[in-house]
């Protein structure tokens, strides 16, 4: 009769659902993120870590790097005990511009860092080292030295755009909260380095123009 069908065919869908759900790593993340947003407290308050962020670099002394107060804000956000900025040169290399309680090491990062823009380079998707290590499949057609960082303490990958245009990389130990990144980590380093781009790029000009306004006085002297 028809109640044995509907019934067959209900417990067909839910099994065919529960063998989506567990062979597909991207699936469960996005019921995870689900659940997450719907059903549970949020791991940050927003409004106080975009007035940490502000107070960061509004009191940023004179003699520090701009470089480094940005760094240092976006470690301090997500309680990272050090990081590295990596910046991208007018040739496509990418060089060391500041460090938070991290030195770079042995470790060939450009060379790395050169592998992932070259899949990545008009990608926002941050990259979590050990995720990508056991979840491959969730980061489609990224490829890179694994093993050449795997054993290394820098562990989440924050690319920064401007103006849809790569700029560089924040290199960040893993958070405070020790577990692998969430779409709240993600969210808020996404919004945090696309607000520290600008940050940078505004520094960048600022003294770019101060010394092309040098330079002209210096020749009206001259």
């Amino acid at each position: 009769n028809w109640s044995s069908i509907g019934q067959i065919l209900f417990l067909t869908l839910a099994l065919v659902l529960l063998a989506v759900l567990f062979l597909s790593e991207s699936i469960r993340q996005r019921v995870k993120v689900f659940i997450s947003k719907h059903f549970f407290s949020n791991r940050y308050d927003y409004r106080q870590k975009w007035l940490a962020l502000n107070h960061t670099l509004e009191n940023r002394s004179d003699d520090e790097d701009y470089y480094v107060t940005a760094l240092t804000a976006v470690c301090q956000l997500i309680h990272s005990p050090g990081g590295l900025l990596f910046k991208r040169a007018n040739n496509g290399q990418f060089e060391a511009f500041s460090q938070y309680h991290q030195d770079p090491g042995e470790i060939r990062w450009p060379r790395v860092l050169d592998q992932l823009q070259q899949h990545r380079a008009t990608d926002h998707w941050i990259i979590d080292v050990d995720e990508y290590d056991q979840y491959p499949d969730i980061y489609k057609g990224l490829k890179f030295d694994l093993q050449a960082v795997i054993n290394q303490p820098l562990r989440v990958f924050v690319p920064i755009f401007h103006r849809e245009q790569l700029y560089g990389y924040f290199l960040l130990c893993r958070p405070g909260h020790g577990e692998r990144l969430n779409y709240e980590d993600r969210d808020l380093l996404q919004t945090v380095s696309e607000q520290l781009a600008n940050y940078l790029v505004l520094n960048e000009t600022s003294i770019a123009l101060m010394e092309a306004s040098q330079f002209d006085a210096f020749n009206r002297m001259s």
